[in-house]
């Protein structure tokens, strides 16, 4: 309950700083579109994680990584699952099961991505009317798998 209100970004950034004071944070509270990505990318970047859920800013948040060779990782749909979260980080064309990620794939393609790191459940989402509801430790889930992808790779370089 400490962090409740408090945006996500700062209280992910104050979290890593506890965890390694030596790693350098870069934390922006805003909606990503194009017009802020040179704001946002005058940084130098070893690795960008993706978990936005609008897809217009997802794709140019992809497409601007992909042009200034930044790493990416995005996260697909986590929504109407149930059980034990099951993601796995493969690429975007190989993903199944998720109707978020197949619905990202055109885009994609449209886009002329041609690849993608992303994680994603292949659980079967639970069928539902209207609106789309994650389970509260589905995204967290998702995040520690992103992390892991993401520090092995850091490690390898």
């Amino acid at each position: 309950t400490s962090t409740t209100g408090k945006p996500k970004v700062e209280v992910m950034a104050n979290r890593i700083n506890e965890i390694n004071p030596d790693c350098e944070v870069v934390a922006y509270n805003d909606k990503f579109c194009l017009e802020k990505a040179d704001k946002i990318f005058c940084e130098n970047f070893d690795y960008v994680v993706d978990a936005i859920d609008d897809i217009n800013a997802k794709i140019t948040l992809i497409k601007t990584c992909k042009q200034k060779q930044i790493r990416i990782i995005s996260a697909m749909g986590a929504g109407n699952r149930k059980g034990i979260p099951n993601f796995v980080v493969c690429d975007l064309f190989k993903t199944f099961n998720d109707p978020f990620a197949k619905k990202f794939r055109k885009i994609a393609k449209d886009n002329l991505i041609d690849d993608l790191d992303v994680a994603f459940s292949s659980e079967i989402p639970v069928k539902t009317e209207g609106v789309v509801g994650s389970t509260s430790y589905f995204p967290s889930a998702c995040g520690i798998v992103i992390s892991s992808f993401v520090i092995n790779k850091i490690i390898e370089l």
